[in-house]
């Protein structure tokens, strides 16, 4: 596995050098800019080097490093592991790496879930500042990349449109044309991530149900597919109102996978009440068509990008959110729930009727301000 690591000074230490170490450049880089936007992590990262050991510096890596076992730094530092998937990440990792807890590294996660939050361990800190909805994006106050990984960022951001105008002229074309609503990544479910949302979770009724969602055609069928979708959320409500609410944390892996299937379900609802109602949408899926990332690239400013959020939590700020927004491009957020709102709050008050009329909403919203309604 090829490493992405650096070292960087934080304006609280300056003098110490923090070693990150990552399992690919994005997660790098967007460690990096958490930790610009976010000084009480900072803090908390220096909090935790023991007296007994001055001049000894936090480590920041992932748990798919770990898992490898290969890159981090010899020596006794506190190694802090970023969780990208939020508690399904943990989960993943206990059973491929069993661990005491005593055992276990410090965990930075994404996914403010606060179902999922309950069972991670004790002292584990979001990765990116909590905050609402429409609250501005924080300044960059903190460390910076080296030298070497800024320029190679940078580089990849002209680059990146250069390439795509060989690979893919038709959507280079239309996004360097602008006008158009834009969302890149995962979309409908298929076979691995439904099983990857379900990872701990007591669910198997539920997850086998679920079976006809796989590559549901939201975009060639739309009634068909929109009919399923608002009936599997009724699925995923009656199946919450058997789990423990929140702040219990018996029933977290069960909680976080049905909020896993129901981001997706939200995406696959509004695209495709989108693509029945304008033609100048473009979606790129991840999984199914050649990569083509839209968001941290130099170039297609002149787009609406639809910002449905972590697949894993409701936070306000994620890595997509911030490439969209250093970029430069306007984003519409097309939030579920409400940062620290709970899922079982969301499922008991909204269900399959609350269910379409946000997704309605959120597409008239998308329509509205693209000026295409």
């Amino acid at each position: 596995m090829s490493m992405q690591s650096c070292a960087i000074s934080l304006p609280e230490a300056p003098r110490l050098k923090v070693p990150l170490v990552f399992s690919d450049f994005n997660r790098l880089r967007w460690a990096v800019e958490a930790l610009q936007v976010h000084p009480e992590l900072r803090r908390h990262l220096l909090a935790t080097v023991p007296a007994s050991a001055p001049g000894s510096a936090p480590v920041l890596t992932d748990s798919v490093v770990m898992q490898s076992g290969a890159g981090l730094p010899e020596g006794r530092q506190p190694t802090h592991v970023v969780l990208w998937d939020g508690l399904n990440s943990l989960i993943e990792w206990r059973q491929r790496r069993p661990l005491p807890n005593a055992a276990e590294p410090r965990m930075v996660f994404v996914g403010q879930l606060p179902e999922a939050e309950a069972a991670l361990p004790e002292g584990a800190w979001p990765l990116y500042p909590r905050g609402g909805t429409g609250a501005p994006l924080p300044a960059a106050g903190g460390p910076q990349l080296p030298w070497r990984p800024r320029w190679q960022a940078w580089l990849r951001r002209q680059v990146r449109p250069w390439q795509q105008r060989l690979r893919q002229p038709e959507v280079h074309r239309q996004l360097a044309e602008g006008g158009r609503l834009v969302f890149c990544g995962a979309v409908r479910h298929n076979r691995m991530l439904l099983d990857d949302s379900f990872r701990g979770a007591r669910l198997a009724a539920l997850r086998a149900g679920l079976d006809d969602l796989l590559d549901l055609p939201w975009d060639t069928e739309p009634q068909r597919a929109q009919a399923r979708i608002v009936q599997a959320v009724g699925q995923l409500q009656r199946s919450a109102q058997d789990l423990r609410p929140w702040p219990e944390a018996a029933d977290a892996a069960e909680w976080a996978g049905l909020f896993n299937v129901l981001n997706l379900l939200h995406r696959q609802q509004v695209l495709s009440l989108l693509a029945q109602r304008t033609g100048r949408l473009t979606v790129i899926e991840f999984g199914r068509q050649a990569h083509f990332d839209a968001y941290d690239a130099a170039a297609y400013r002149g787009n609406v990008y639809l910002d449905f959020g972590s697949t894993c939590g409701s936070e306000w700020l994620y890595p997509r959110r911030l490439d969209i927004e250093r970029s430069g491009k306007q984003a519409l957020a097309m939030r579920l729930l409400q940062p620290g709102q709970t899922l079982g709050d969301w499922l008991a008050r909204q269900g399959p009727e609350g269910f379409v009329r946000q997704t309605e909403a959120d597409a008239q919203r998308a329509l509205s301000t693209a000026r295409l309604g």
